[in-house]
């Protein structure tokens, strides 16, 4: 025991105060389980009541004896408070960053899709410029989308083509009355037509040939170049 008269002891420090009430109130209400504890556990419950002990607190130090017990619920509650109030922004914020994730995924995989529909426009283009063929909005099920039919040796073959690549059909006409419409050909039977076609691509033209078609294509986009250059210096 110590020699020194209980009124002597050294004041406690605001800091201990807060501490020791917030082992009180953490034993109160975890029968019995030290905050200590508690942190290793639960440690946003240990939390809450260290947020209840700074609320407590002032009401302890101002009210008097007879009021302690309603300040005391008080505090708590108002800790508590503060403490769901913080989980539910942490909350919020955690789910506003996964939409943010989600959405800019979702983005990119569109730029994917749409880069990937524009390398294939590509080569049907250059299909549609080798063979007969017309472009138009034909497809009742997707108005949006053009449809180029192409007539080649193997059979019709047709493309649903993106607005945005409508550029590439520029040389491509319009579908009209007397162009053929659909024949009904399936997806799978257009590719082994396409696969046809490449099979059957060096025998359809002999090398006058090819060289007379290279010779119209340069002679074509010369034409094509010089137009261009001539609007650019007008």
């Amino acid at each position: 025991m110590s020699d020194q008269p209980a009124d002597d002891a050294p004041e406690r420090t605001r800091e201990q105060r807060l501490a020791e009430l917030a082992e009180k109130l953490c034993r109160s209400y975890t029968y019995g389980v030290g905050l200590d504890e508690l942190e290793q556990t639960d440690p946003e419950e240990a939390g809450a009541h260290r947020d209840a002990a700074e609320h407590l607190l002032p009401w302890i130090d101002e009210a008097p004896k007879r009021e302690i017990r309603e300040a005391f619920g008080r505090g708590y509650d108002k800790g508590r408070e503060r403490r769901c109030a913080s989980q539910d922004e942490r909350v919020a914020q955690s789910a506003a960053r996964d939409a943010a994730a989600a959405l800019t995924a979702q983005l990119a995989a569109e730029a994917a899709l749409d880069a990937t529909y524009r390398e294939r426009a590509h080569l049907v283009a250059l299909l549609a410029a080798l063979h007969p063929s017309h472009i138009g909005h034909t497809d009742p099920n997707a108005p949006e989308w053009a449809v180029v039919t192409v007539e080649t040796p193997a059979g019709q073959m047709t493309w649903h083509i993106a607005e945005r690549d409508m550029d590439l059909f520029s040389h491509v006409q319009p579908t009209n009355r007397i162009c053929r419409g659909w024949d009904g050909h399936t997806t799978k039977e257009k590719y082994q037509r396409l696969r046809d076609l490449t099979e059957a691509a060096p025998n359809l033209l002999g090398q006058d040939d090819l060289t007379e078609r290279q010779a119209e294509d340069i002679k074509r986009l010369s034409n094509r170049v010089a137009e261009l250059e001539k609007r650019a210096g007008e």
